[in-house]
């Protein structure tokens, strides 16, 4: 697991950015070699504040978001991963 972003793909759509800089800080290179080397069948993740779920180069990535008090208010389906997620 890793508090950092291993790959820039994991990162949400700069439209969904509430601060579009951070594009310029997340997707840690160094991170992501060593991930690609483990080969591990998932990798935990944070960061983002976005839920992420799904596999990239045959690694599962989850990212099971906290968020702050307000993101979760506002935009709980944008946390939510795995079974979590029920659309309305």
């Amino acid at each position: 697991f890793s508090h950092f972003v291993p790959r820039i793909e994991l990162v949400p759509e700069k439209r969904y950015l509430v601060y579009p800089p951070l594009m310029q800080a997340v997707g840690s290179r160094p991170l992501g070699r060593r991930v690609a080397a483990l080969r591990p069948d998932l990798h935990v993740f944070g960061h983002t504040h976005f839920g992420w779920d799904g596999r990239v180069d045959g690694v599962r990535y989850v990212q099971a978001a906290l968020a702050t008090p307000r993101e979760r208010e506002r935009r709980p389906r944008s946390l939510a991963v795995g079974d979590d997620f029920r659309p309305d």
